[in-house]
């Protein structure tokens, strides 16, 4: 952790460290410590990514969330690694006027709150970079131990937040906010929701850095773009914030993990040089997307009779990227399926119209279905073909009048009447309603045929 120095002068061991010894370097460490030590220098919440095969974290009790449009803040240190009475300075940038909040989190859980702090209690910014201690402050950041990562956030909001940080004062320049990060960030995020509820009038970033007992290691700098922007960046297993990413690591190999939503995880391992800067430019690759099967089918034959067998054939279904695993199909429109099968039989005992649904499910459980009416009709009845004739004793030259208005279709309707006086084949007259006249004594046969509107013929 970090702990206020005077300027020119030994640091101040012990301001941030809350109650216990104000040295945590001298005198051996009970087990209690031990193992309290061993769980804060974890200090972080593992979330596995089981199609890595390895665990990724996310620091413990950070606020996490992604860039938005509107105010932005990012924060960095003057070093990764510092060694014990190392000094250290802390560097944010704003794109816009804003009030900022700072917070330490040590390798032991404790959150200390950096600034407003004792002697920069003013705490609304410019847009720009700013630094704590701010230029001619009074005190030094001065790092302590023990060894192990520590983490620092930075919020930005649009207006104060009152009553949420602590108020520092001559005996508690670094207000300790508290001694559980997730406790302490479930607290904060709550109170967000009352204060400050749009994204967009609040920002969050974060970093860490390492604090050694010996002489810290050499340095260099990784950036990290990606097309498309905003993916999440880990380093050595490690949540370290949304890309673009400018980092400061030490030297030595790191594993690089990008991962987006919709896009393939892109890996690496690279190697930092003491004093270099290393750029990794990624273009993202998108996930394949599954394309849905199309669903097609034909019936035979085209107007089936009630009780007549139909064939119902799926084979012309297909899926451009895969293959179709499943068809289904449903004959009396109530979403059940009836039928499973490629190629399937179906009769309809009554004349209707039936809507027939094809569901097909690809091997990637992509479906898609279709649905075709298909007509069962009743085999046509013929028409029936009568007539009378007055008057019912004609005479030689007599008009006599033909009426077959009493002619009828049984499932439809008589469209045409033909009449036949001479019996030679040859129709003499049309319509229900005739006339004619016989100019010799005898008998003559007289033929009427009508036919129905299916085309089929009666006759008498």
């Amino acid at each position: 952790m970090v702990a206020p120095g005077r300027a020119g002068g030994p640091p101040a061991r012990g301001a941030f460290a809350g109650p216990g010894p104000t040295d945590r370097r001298a005198g051996p460490e009970s087990g209690k410590e031990v193992v309290m030590r061993k769980f804060a220098l974890l200090g972080m919440l593992l979330v596995t990514l089981g199609m890595l095969g390895f665990p990724q974290v996310e620091p413990l009790g950070i606020i996490i969330e992604p860039p938005q449009e509107g105010l932005s803040v990012t924060v960095w240190t003057d070093k990764p690694v510092y060694a014990i009475d190392d000094n250290a300075v802390i560097y944010f940038e704003l794109n816009q006027p804003a009030y900022v909040y700072i917070w330490n989190i040590d390798s032991q859980g404790r959150v200390i709150q950096l600034l407003p702090n004792y002697w920069e209690q003013q705490n609304y910014y410019q847009a720009g970079v700013h630094q704590i201690p701010g230029p001619g402050q009074p005190y030094q950041l001065s790092v302590v131990g023990p060894p192990g990562t520590e983490w620092i956030q930075v919020m930005a909001t649009t207006q104060p937040l009152a009553g949420v940080f602590g108020g520092p004062g001559p005996g508690n320049q670094f207000p300790l906010l508290g001694e559980d990060p997730e406790g302490w960030r479930a607290q904060l995020e709550a109170q967000l929701l009352g204060l400050v509820p749009e994204p967009a009038q609040r920002a969050f970033d974060f970093t860490s850095f390492i604090v050694v007992s010996g002489a810290p290691p050499a340095y260099g700098t990784l950036q990290v773009t990606t097309n498309p922007p905003l993916a999440r960046l880990y380093i050595d297993g490690v949540f370290r914030g949304w890309t673009p990413k400018s980092l400061s690591l030490v030297q030595g190999f790191h594993d690089v993990l990008i991962r987006k939503a919709g896009y393939q995880d892109y890996s690496a391992r690279v190697y930092i040089r003491a004093g270099r800067t290393r750029t990794l430019n990624v273009t993202l690759t998108p996930l394949a997307v599954n394309q849905p099967p199309v669903a097609q089918f034909t019936f035979s034959p085209a107007s089936p009779q009630p009780g007549q067998w139909i064939t119902f054939d799926a084979s012309s279904s297909y899926d451009t990227d895969g293959t179709i695993a499943s068809y289904e199909w449903d004959f009396n429109g109530d979403g059940t399926f009836d039928a499973i099968g490629q190629l399937v039989y179906y009769r309809f005992m009554a004349g209707g119209a039936y809507p027939v649904t094809l569901k097909v499910t690809d091997d990637d459980a992509a479906s898609d279905q279709v649905t075709q009416t298909v007509v069962v009709a009743a085999p046509n009845q013929p028409p029936v073909a009568q007539f009378t004739f007055s008057p019912a004793s004609p005479q030689p030259g007599q008009w006599i009048q033909f009426d077959a208005t009493a002619s009828y279709d049984p499932d439809g309707t008589v469209t045409d009447y033909r009449w036949d006086f001479n019996a030679d084949g040859v129709n003499d007259a049309t319509g229900p309603v005739v006339y004619y006249r016989f100019m010799a004594a005898g008998v003559y046969p007289v033929r009427l045929q009508v036919i129905d509107d299916d085309g089929v013929t009666g006759q008498v």
